[in-house]
């Protein structure tokens, strides 16, 4: 027996051996090799030796999962990209074996790296969970070239089991910068458990953290006669039904227009009941009184839906000045804001007016690209053939669209002031009037609101 087993010592000796003999071994040594941590991994800078014979090389490691991670690269590259790691490592250990033209691998050359945090790790760093407007506020501050998933999820009942559950609201891509997310729970709770967990481009979940004892403040819509609008850019038309009144009649669809078209027919398809501001409006500022502090939740634009009639098609005298024919059959994408500011004050011991004196400070904003697909817009259901009303039945029953300008609900005792700014509007991609206006519909600067509310603490 003990012959034996030392027969196989002697075998595996001899394999050995030959195995080193058939290895080949590099020219170049750890001095070729230097390494960048990265968020998830790192960076392997190489010199490639002076052999033609060489194709490429392998790097071997273990990820965080200690799972074996082979990456490649060809001799006519200096640098490949190691990942697979969430919190950060130290001394990370990897071997490289160069490659020749016929696949023979060199011997090993041992390395080792560090890596910095993931950005699904990293996330959780700098995020904040806060108590919000009937649901809660999320503040991301992402690092550099950031990517990766977030589920957010709050603590309810599920709908089919009654038992309680974790019920998903949005899954997010995490992207570089800051982002300040506020959303609304459809089970409505005072005191709430908000759950995120994060996911990495390989589908693995990497870190989870919950949030408790978060509020949700109810709100509602503050009346009109607990606040002053100043603004000197409306278009007051009473032949066209436009003017500022309308910005505050309650009137949240465009609804009146079918009214005003039964009465007056054709004459009455661009009686449109709403606020249209211009020609130059844009940063133009809207003021708001409301008086006294406010804990202020939410400043809401609303856009008419598309209705329409099908009995009557007039253009006449269409010009770049004349918008008014443009609301015969929805032609007035070009008006509605992309980009919009809003900024507060607090009480000052004064009065309205000398609004450069207040102390302002940006507390909401909405901002898209101009050009963005339809689709995609705040917009979207209340424009194009697809979402044309034909009658006032069809128009009631339809929800109102509107632009969210949601602030924060750490705010101290409120807001008295605020200034409203309307950057920008979309265009209108689809060149709806480009046959008879070119592509340069709203080179005047106009905006249209249908209707303007402001949200405020319920108990306020």
């Amino acid at each position: 027996m003990k012959k034996i087993i030392y027969f196989l010592i002697l075998l595996a000796t001899l394999s050995s051996c030959k195995d080193e003999e058939t290895t080949f071994q590099p020219s170049v040594g750890t001095e070729a090799f230097s390494f960048k941590p990265m968020p998830g991994g790192a960076i392997m800078y190489f010199k490639f030796p002076a052999d033609k014979d060489l194709m490429g090389l392998n790097i071997r490691y273990k990820d965080y999962a200690g799972h074996e991670i082979l990456r490649t690269s060809s001799a006519l590259k200096d640098s490949v990209v190691l990942e697979g790691f969430n919190e950060a490592k130290q001394n990370v250990p990897a071997e490289v074996r160069f490659v020749k033209r016929d696949g023979e691998e060199s011997a090993p050359i041992a390395v080792s790296f560090n890596t910095e945090d993931s950005a699904p790790y990293a996330f959780f760093n700098r995020v904040k969970v806060l108590s919000g407007w009937n649901g809660f506020s999320i503040l991301t501050d992402n690092t550099t070239n950031a990517k990766g998933l977030a589920h957010i999820y709050y603590l309810g009942t599920d709908p089919l089991s009654g038992q309680p559950d974790t019920i998903l609201i949005k899954t997010l891509n995490i992207t570089e910068g800051k982002d300040t997310l506020s959303f609304e729970l459809k089970q409505k709770s005072e005191d709430n458990t908000i759950v995120i967990r994060t996911e990495d481009y390989r589908g693995y979940m990497v870190r989870e953290q919950a949030w408790n004892h978060i509020k949700a403040y109810n709100t509602t819509k503050l009346d009109k006669s607990n606040f002053d609008f100043y603004f000197d850019k409306s278009v007051e038309r009473p032949d066209y039904c436009m003017g500022e009144k309308y910005l505050f009649d309650g009137e949240l669809k465009g609804i009146d227009f079918f009214d005003q078209y039964q009465k007056e027919g054709s004459k009455g398809c661009i009686k449109r009941n709403c606020f249209l501001a211009g020609p130059q409006a844009w940063g133009d500022p809207m003021y708001i009184d409301m008086h006294q502090n406010r804990l202020t939740a939410e400043v809401r634009f609303y856009t008419p839906l598309n209705v329409r009639s099908y009995f009557q098609w007039c253009y006449s005298n269409l010009s770049i000045d004349n918008y008014y024919t443009l609301f015969k059959n929805g032609y007035y994408i070009d008006k509605l804001p992309c980009s919009v500011d809003v900024y507060a004050a607090k009480d000052d011991n004064g009065t309205a007016g000398n609004w450069d004196a207040k102390a302002w400070i940006k507390v909401a904003s909405y901002n898209q690209d101009p050009d963005i697909e339809t689709r995609e817009r705040w917009i979207a259901n209340a424009v194009g053939n697809i979402n044309a009303i034909d009658t006032k039945a069809e128009a009631e029953k339809a929800d109102s669209v509107y632009m969210p300008l949601k602030l924060l609900y750490d705010q101290g005792e409120g807001y008295r002031y605020l200034k409203i700014v309307v950057n920008k509007t979309y265009n209108d991609i689809d060149n709806m009037m480009s046959w008879s206006q070119g592509t340069s519909i709203n080179a005047a600067q106009y905006f249209l609101i249908q209707e303007l509310e402001v949200w405020t603490k319920k108990d306020e």
